[in-house]
């Protein structure tokens, strides 16, 4: 994230114009590929973004309460300097150590991972064989992949970066989970 970035969390805002951009390029990237279903975050902002990928593949997208993105509490809608500067306990632990982070108000890394993983069972049980498009937000896929690759909380922000408008891939065959592509970005159109 750069400085100047704002914490986003849950705020309801709509997709930006990069942001529908990065969709519609993500749409051209994945016109080929058969999806049965799609999941979102119920978010304005993914939902829409959902859309765009979906392009005309007659499929409806089912919105699920467990890929919303982190709760932030009263750190939505500030920027990353102004809580290092408020709040540098807290800040310093969200960052550098997730399993300790307890927000005032708002949600812990540990209860992002139980409805993540709580999803993935889902997923397992209901769809074991469908090739399903997952529209979700930066915290939520951090902490999948985190679990996926057995990472420790403490290098849960080592890179790769995951941006806005990335494909992720990961491919379920029965308990095992293997990512195939992490965070990859088109470069932007000019």
């Amino acid at each position: 994230m750069e400085p100047a970035e704002k914490m986003q969390g849950r705020m309801d805002s709509p997709l930006t114009s990069k942001g529908i951009q990065q969709a519609k390029a993500l749409s051209e990237r994945l016109q080929d590929v058969p999806i049965q279903r799609i999941y979102s975050s119920p978010s304005r902002r993914a939902v829409h973004t959902a859309e765009i990928i979906r392009g005309k593949r007659p499929i409806s997208i089912h919105k699920h309460e467990d890929l919303y993105e982190m709760h932030l509490g009263h750190w939505e809608g500030q920027t990353l300097s102004q809580l290092e500067k408020t709040d540098p306990d807290s800040y310093k632990r969200f960052w550098s150590d997730p399993a300790q982070y307890r927000p005032a108000e708002g949600e812990t890394y540990q209860e992002i991972q139980q409805r993540v993983l709580r999803f993935l069972s889902y997923l397992k049980c209901n769809h074991p064989d469908d090739n399903i498009l997952i529209v979700t937000h930066a915290v939520v896929l951090k902490v999948l992949l985190a679990h996926l690759e057995q990472r420790e909380w403490k290098r849960l922000w080592d890179k790769p970066f995951i941006p806005g408008g990335s494909l992720t891939i990961v491919e379920v065959q029965g308990e095992q989970a293997t990512i195939q592509l992490y965070a990859d970005s088109l470069p932007p159109h000019n």
